[in-house]
């Protein structure tokens, strides 16, 4: 109704004295010069007449300015303190609420981040794959892998392209809980979009370990076109399953070329 809109306008209104204190700390802030922002926000702390939309703004505006030099405590302090003031537009304190957690995670209270950015992430539309891995982290670093599971995977799936940390999170939780099945399928991502010697290793022994001998060999094969295969252990590895799956003349070539290149000890 208009009646309720006036009252959302009147509640989120900034008065030119505030708005210029605001606006210069800002500019101060973007400059780096932190005792000048610092001292225009003490000036409107020391201010009685300031509404509450105004006082929101000029706590978030000590959280930024605390948060640029590390001083993530008292930036914590002052978030939580513009948020109290329940006077943000709903986007703006969205955005404050998801900061916060963020500290919370940097100051290592990891209870109270899960609680905040899942209560944020009620709220939230279209979060960012960023949030879901943030949320995962935060219940990795509470020892709560069950709970961090299901964000990493969000966090994978909503990637527009794929995140190597966010798939080695995803990863070391899929292993870890034991689903060797989606361990190989995130190594799959992994070998495509980022592929090293450690990728394809381990995925040649996860299709080993279900069962999947012929794609195990398939997988060392690939590595070792592409020189990946430096060690003695690694190369007699592959020899070895030439043998097993008969193809005894492939396991000759990779001891002649790896003895040739003394990567193999002649012994």
């Amino acid at each position: 109704t208009k009646e309720r809109e006036q009252r959302k306008r009147k509640q989120h209104a900034v008065g030119e004295w505030a708005y210029k204190r605001l606006s210069e700390s800002h500019e101060f802030l973007a400059d780096e010069k932190w005792a000048e922002a610092l001292e225009l926000m003490d000036e409107m702390s020391k201010r009685k007449r300031l509404n509450p939309h105004e006082q929101a703004l000029m706590w978030q505006t000590y959280a930024y300015i605390q948060s640029a030099q590390q001083k993530y405590e008292q930036a914590t302090e002052s978030f939580e303190k513009c948020l109290a003031l329940d006077a943000l537009p709903e986007a703006a304190a969205l955005n404050t609420q998801y900061n916060l957690g963020q500290l919370y995670m940097s100051i290592e209270r990891y209870d109270t981040a899960v609680k905040t950015l899942e209560d944020w992430l009620s709220k939230a539309e279209n979060p960012a794959g960023s949030a879901y891995y943030l949320l995962a982290m935060a219940h990795v670093q509470n020892e709560d892998l069950a709970r961090a599971l299901p964000y990493a995977r969000s966090a994978v799936a909503g990637a527009k392209e794929p995140v190597e940390s966010w798939l080695q999170l995803l990863l070391s939780l899929e292993f870890e809980l034991k689903h060797y099945r989606k361990v190989a399928d995130v190594l799959e991502v992994l070998v495509t979009h980022f592929p090293s010697k450690t990728y394809y290793l381990q995925l040649s022994a996860i299709y080993n370990e279900l069962g999947r001998e012929k794609r195990s060999l398939a997988v060392l094969e690939l590595a070792y076109v592409q020189d990946l295969l430096e060690r003695e252990s690694e190369l007699l590895n592959l020899a070895q399953l030439y043998l097993f799956h008969d193809v005894p003349y492939r396991a000759a070539h990779v001891l002649e070329k790896g003895l040739e290149e003394k990567r193999i000890e002649d012994e």
